[in-house]
């Protein structure tokens, strides 16, 4: 595994969050990628790099807690997995 692999972080926001988190993300240029696709209610992705994962850690951690962010969890991007899980 590189710096350079792909790095996701599963959250969930609830739907009157994520335009604001959108708009804080955006201030992060080249931080993550947010992805809501698949997944249950409220659940989305942040694609990053391995190398930037302390970075997007210390970010989500740094958030307002009235975006009532939830982490549920972290894994490198596998193509072969058919499933997620954590790393």
């Amino acid at each position: 595994m590189s710096d350079f692999d792909t790095w996701i972080v599963r959250v969930r926001l609830p739907n009157r969050s994520v335009v604001r988190f959108q708009g804080i993300l955006c201030g992060e240029e080249g931080l993550a990628t947010l992805r809501s696709q698949g997944g249950g209610p409220g659940e989305h992705e942040l694609w990053s790099t391995r190398a930037q994962q302390q970075q997007l850690d210390a970010w989500l951690a740094s958030l307002p807690d009235e975006l009532e962010l939830e982490v549920l969890g972290r894994y490198a991007y596998q193509p072969e997995r058919t499933c997620r899980g954590s790393v």
